[in-house]
């Protein structure tokens, strides 16, 4: 009789399960959330919204992932991904009032034009960097590995530093 998984059994065991996650949470997060932003978000606004895409991003991966420095990468990248694609989007995407539409015959970006915005911008902000090591910081965070912590102190039992 085989015994089902459920879709989190199924990422941890998978390889890429991490990166799968990490970028689906990310990026839905981050596009839920660009609808929250118009063209005068403040920065208390792109913090918060940019923190809630970070600890999802970086509980996802960490609930799927082993905890090691390539889920942290991953983290990372994902979530730098979601942020930019949510505070682009948002930015990029401003309501032309109705009157001059009419009067000027011109409109603002489409939703589409807003979201290639996003997708083509330059990732080089430090909210955006910062959100990413939320992400890495949350994957992380925990005791040391039993066996990382046990190398340390055989290594200082050689040397002959270690205290009792």
């Amino acid at each position: 009789m085989t015994e089902s998984k459920g879709l989190i059994g199924s990422l941890k065991s998978n390889a890429m399960g991490p990166l799968v996650s990490g970028l689906v949470v990310a990026l839905l997060f981050g596009f839920a959330l660009s609808f929250l932003i118009d063209g005068r978000a403040d920065f208390w606004a792109l913090a918060i919204l940019g923190t809630l895409v970070a600890v999802a991003t970086g509980t996802i991966v960490r609930l799927v992932g082993r905890r090691g420095l390539v889920d942290q990468v991953i983290a990372f990248v994902a979530t730098v991904i979601g942020v930019n694609t949510m505070a682009v989007r948002g930015l990029a995407d401003v309501d032309v009032p109705e009157v001059l539409e009419d009067f000027l015959d011109i409109s603002g970006p489409s939703f589409t034009d807003s979201l290639l915005a996003a997708y083509a911008a330059p990732v080089v902000s430090v909210g955006v960097i910062l959100a990413g090591l939320i992400a890495v910081i949350i994957v992380g965070w925990g005791p040391r590995d039993a066996g990382t912590a046990r190398t340390e102190e055989l290594n200082e039992a050689e040397r002959g530093t270690h205290s009792i």
